[in-house]
């Protein structure tokens, strides 16, 4: 028995099987929904604990790891500090718990083993690829996979609805992007990836996500001019530009495409929702009272029908344009009164959330406290500096900042570590690690705090990865 664990230890088989499963189930986040609300703690328990235990490793020269662990445990500390003063201090400890399991725990461990976090994108791709996969079926009428989930048109898979679907495509966008622009032959696997990208964040219409796709070519560039513009020689820049010139017309041919597909597919959508509402007008027109006097009227008013009414192609494109009419609403009104007139409940949701911050700056009342009331019911803020604020003090507040922004520190070096790679793969793996980072400070202005294994996945496995940069001499790079 001994000998067969020894094995299994050097060979990595069952490590690396296990680990790509746990993530592309974890990746899928609305598996909570389609299956039940604690399945990701259930594959983590079927899937990561023989990880953990097939893989234990000492800390040895990783001992500064602990250091970075103490945002984790400033915020576990606000959560049970901010529980005194709380109506439902139990529901606060099992949270404290859940984010202890996910932020020192699982944290910790792939802080130690940061080979096993460049293997753990790998699911992230694979993730985007299914999703991909899942989205071209439900255009082709497999809607049991993916269809239109929103009044608005956004797409969803039944691994991952609209919101969460978008992250599955933004998280692989630079390792692509980096690679096909840094190859002397063009990759045929980069552009399906970053075809694949793009398009499940288009179909997605994420507000956040589009934008961190402008803010991630924004981001390319400036490593772009940072590595090549000083030393770039002629044939390379041929290849990098013709690499662009291809790129552009895939994306532009798919995204016509899509427009198309889309379009058909909402107006046939419309097309049914009018008729079913002409249906239901036609029968309260059958039950009016019947006027003896005029038998014609009568006839006619049984066999008429309210006129189905269409939206343009027009109107349908722009209740898609979420991204763009925020821009134009902030351009027209100004920066505050165009998100209030663009999105007033989230806009009410911060009102709110400086409301209860103003009334007690210092001490939260209890992780998720701060809701706003909606018409179907109240919700919790969705910006998760302000709700940690509010909900957990500002210790709580602290704790968030270091873990989003305390990497922010160290990148002068890493960033030399990356340059003195010659491996392209490497560079892109480690470029997409600090995108990632910066996309989930950035997202977290849009979304609430969450105790949930699918929030904090990306934030573990990129974290991981950057801080394994500095010993990137001893690990092999998967991908």
């Amino acid at each position: 028995m001994k000998t067969q664990l020894n094995y299994i230890r050097d060979n990595g088989i069952v490590t690396k099987v296990f680990l790509l499963i746990w993530v592309v189930l974890i990746m899928s986040a609305d598996l909570k929904i389609t299956l039940f609300s604690k399945v990701h703690w259930v594959v983590s328990l079927l899937f990561l604990l023989p990880i953990f235990l097939l893989n234990d490793k000492k800390m040895g020269n990783n001992k500064f790891v602990v250091y970075l662990l103490i945002p984790s445990i400033l915020l576990i500390s606000s959560i049970l500090i901010s529980s005194f003063f709380s109506q439902n201090y139990l529901y606060d400890f099992f949270q404290a718990g859940k984010v202890a399991m996910i932020l020192i725990v699982c944290y910790l461990f792939f802080l130690v083993r940061s080979e096993l976090a460049q293997l753990a994108f790998k699911g992230f791709i694979i993730s985007a690829y299914i999703n991909f996969i899942l989205l071209v079926l439900g255009v082709l009428s497999f809607t049991q996979l993916a269809s239109i989930m929103t009044l608005d048109g956004r797409w969803g898979t039944f691994l991952n609805y609209p919101g969460s679907l978008s992250k599955v495509g933004v998280v692989v966008y630079v390792y692509a992007a980096f690679q096909l622009f840094n190859r002397t032959a063009l990759s045929i696997s980069n552009i399906m990836l970053l075809i694949a990208s793009v398009f499940i964040v288009y179909f997605d219409g994420s507000r956040t996500s589009e934008i961190s796709l402008i803010l991630g070519t924004i981001f390319l560039f400036i490593i772009w001019l940072i590595e090549y513009v000083k030393n770039i020689s002629r044939p390379k820049f041929s290849s990098m530009v013709v690499s662009i010139l291809v790129l552009a017309l895939v994306l532009s041919v798919a995204k016509v495409s899509v427009d198309q597909i889309t379009l058909s597919i909402e107006t046939k959508r419309a097309i049914e929702l009018a008729k079913i509402e002409a249906a239901k007008e036609a029968e309260k027109a059958k039950q009016k009272p019947v006027q003896p006097t005029d038998s014609n009227a009568v006839k006619q008013e049984e066999v008429s029908t309210p006129p189905v009414e269409v939206p343009t192609s027009d109107e349908l494109k722009q209740s898609n344009d979420r991204t763009g009419s925020v821009f134009a609403s902030m351009s027209t009104n100004g920066i505050l009164a165009g998100i209030a007139s663009s999105d007033p409940i989230r806009f009410q949701m911060i009102i709110t959330a400086l409301d209860e911050i103003v009334s007690h700056p210092w001490v939260g009342q209890g992780i998720g406290t701060t809701k706003y009331q909606t018409e179907s019911g109240p919700i919790v803020v969705h910006n998760a500096y302000l709700q940690t604020w509010a909900d957990l003090g500002i210790l709580g507040l602290l704790a968030l900042l270091g873990l989003y922004f305390g990497w922010i520190i160290k990148l002068p070096t890493v960033m030399r570590h990356i340059q003195g790679s010659k491996s392209v793969r490497e560079r892109s793996l480690y470029y997409n690690s600090i995108f990632i980072l910066l996309y989930m400070s950035f997202s977290a202005l849009f979304h609430p705090l969450s105790t949930e294994w699918s929030e904090w996945i990306l934030f573990i496995i990129a974290s991981a990865i950057y801080w394994g940069c500095t010993k990137r001499k001893e690990v092999p790079v998967h991908g």
